[in-house]
């Protein structure tokens, strides 16, 4: 049997707002949109069929392009994939006359002085496919065989126009490709076709928050899979969706058409006539030493959208009021960042020989992306570092390669710790559920008889509740149903808990266990329990959760 492939959802962020001119210019939105000819074949289209475009600012230098592709999900099952056919999300009915750019493509050269002068150009992203896809509509009967997953065909297309308009094959064009999440994915898997296609000029790739995904831990599953997810992590075992359906005996399907793209020597080393894995290729962890272009990466250890979004699973810390659950998503997180740091290790280790070494800037950092002021303990950032690494000036060589150290906690947990970005930490338990968790109880809701009655309280007085900082209401309704679950939250009986049964006529004591008070039938649960005459040793007492029968 086959089963649709799922890949990890992201929810990434493009290039697509302006800047605040920080000189006091007014901002300019001068990027001009452009469509695909109607007759561009294979590609050009969004997932609805509208004809796919791009933006482009013509630069000063006629020699420098930065290209960036625009990030903002993904989909692969049909209830996600309906949702955003027909919307900016699949479509270019939304696509603007012009905008403007921001850190590697704004124009301004007191913001970003390697790249003011390129030509930019800015690839909007409706196609849900991470831009590696080159599945047209067809006649088959699945759900997915109206749309259009065209991503890779129509970076393809956007390029051969670009070859018309000053991108052309030579030695002196220097071609900076980056983007961010989805964009930072298709960057990196787009790289080498952008070499190939102007074989003379210099290609270079700049991805931001596009490593997806690290591989597993040595103790946790194989390296072509990535980590457990929160679920089995919790539960002490190990597993993921696509590790699940592979030791299930079924086959994941491509279904944007994506694996004739991929990386061809890894396809070689992972796709054979008896064990076809195709699927380890459109992983970073696994596709990084088979690209050949030079790459900077930009990814932070603790990528949200990877502990929370797709294959991890986590809860929010909002949504976590239990004690013993903070201790697992703490140990989660640290889990996820050492295999991200494994995985990037690859670059250090510089496994993929190349003549112009790649970069690395990693903070220690939760959000999904890297603000473009974000900075390591030397005070320098990517935006810092990135030209300098691209044009191999040299200045910031000792920069080019990092990943942030922190060390570990009193509990010898490593978490994220950059201290210049308030993005950047976990704080657990947090705040506003301290807050919330105090005033519920200000309110006497934690007192009532049951979860409902604290509910019910809750919502009576969330006036008092909501004044008191639990605030605001769209938050305190989230955070609240779970304070009186877990208040309420019933412990099972220890199945090796001991009570005294009965005490026979020479005074000794019958004791039984919890465990074998379970299996009995209701009367004769009822006779152990109904009663207190043992005192502290009763069943009533011992076994609380089973002889609640009593009432």
């Amino acid at each position: 049997m086959k089963l649709l492939f799922a890949l990890p959802l992201f929810a990434g962020t493009g290039f697509v707002a302006s800047l605040d001119d920080v000189t006091k210019k007014p901002e300019v939105e001068d990027m001009m949109y452009v469509s695909l000819p109607e007759s561009t074949s294979p590609g050009g289209r969004c997932m609805d069929g509208t004809m796919a475009g791009y933006y482009v600012r013509e630069g000063t230098d006629p020699n420098l392009f930065v290209i960036n592709l625009a990030g903002g999900g993904a989909c692969q099952d049909e209830v996600k994939c309906s949702a955003r056919n027909g919307t900016r999300d699949g479509s270019s009915d939304f696509d603007l006359p012009s905008k403007g750019g921001k850190d590697l493509l704004d124009q301004r050269c007191n913001v970003n002085p390697g790249f003011c002068e390129a030509t930019h150009v800015h690839v909007p992203y409706c196609t849900s496919d991470t831009h590696r896809g080159i599945r047209e509509p067809s006649d088959d009967s699945s759900w997915y065989s109206d749309y259009y997953f065209d991503g890779h065909s129509n970076f393809k297309a956007i390029i051969k126009e670009l070859k018309g308009k000053g991108l052309k094959n030579n030695k002196n064009k220097k071609v900076l490709l980056t983007g961010v999440s989805a964009g930072g994915i298709g960057a990196f898997f787009n790289a080498d076709v952008l070499q190939e296609m102007i074989p003379k000029a210099t290609v270079k790739t700049a991805p931001n928050a596009g490593w997806f995904t690290p591989g597993a831990l040595p103790e946790d599953l194989p390296s072509i899979y990535s980590p457990s997810d929160y679920p089995n992590f919790k539960a002490g075992t190990n597993g993921n969706d696509l590790y699940d359906l592979i030791q299930k005996g079924e086959d994941p399907v491509d279904i944007w058409k994506m694996k004739e793209n991929l990386p061809a020597d890894c396809l070689e080393n992972y796709l054979t006539s008896t064990d076809d894995k195709w699927w380890a290729c459109q992983s970073m962890h696994t596709a990084y030493r088979y690209i050949k272009a030079p790459i900077f990466a930009i990814q932070t250890q603790y990528d949200e959208s990877h502990i929370f979004a797709g294959g991890g699973g986590a809860p929010k810390p909002h949504k976590i009021v239990d004690p013993s659950e903070e201790i697992i998503f703490k140990r989660y997180v640290d889990m996820m960042g050492e295999a991200t740091r494994m995985s990037l290790q690859q670059i250090l280790d510089n496994e993929a020989v190349k003549a112009h070494p790649d970069g690395i800037f990693a903070a220690s950092c939760k959000s999904h992306g890297n603000p473009a002021d974000l900075t390591l303990a030397n005070g320098k950032s990517w935006m810092e570092i990135v030209p300098d690494w691209f044009f191999r000036l040299g200045n910031l060589e000792e920069y080019y390669q990092q990943i942030e150290d922190c060390g570990t906690d009193q509990a010898g947990l490593v978490l994220p710790c950059n201290a210049e970005s308030e993005l950047c930490r976990f704080v657990i338990p947090d705040p506003m559920v301290v807050t919330c968790r105090q005033e519920v109880e200000k309110a006497g809701c934690l007192n009532k008889i049951d979860e409902q009655k604290c509910l019910k309280c809750s919502n009576q007085n969330k006036k008092q509740i909501i004044a008191g900082g639990c605030s605001p209401i769209k938050v305190a309704k989230k955070i609240i149903p779970g304070i009186c679950e877990f208040n309420y939250k019933v412990t099972p009986d220890d199945p090796d808990a001991k009570y005294v049964k009965k005490i026979k006529k020479n005074g000794k004591e019958k004791k039984s266990t919890c465990g074998k008070l379970m299996n009995l039938k209701k009367g004769k649960i009822k006779k152990d329990c109904c009663h207190d005459k043992y005192g502290l040793e009763s069943a009533l007492i011992a076994c609380p959760v089973t002889c609640s029968i009593c009432g």
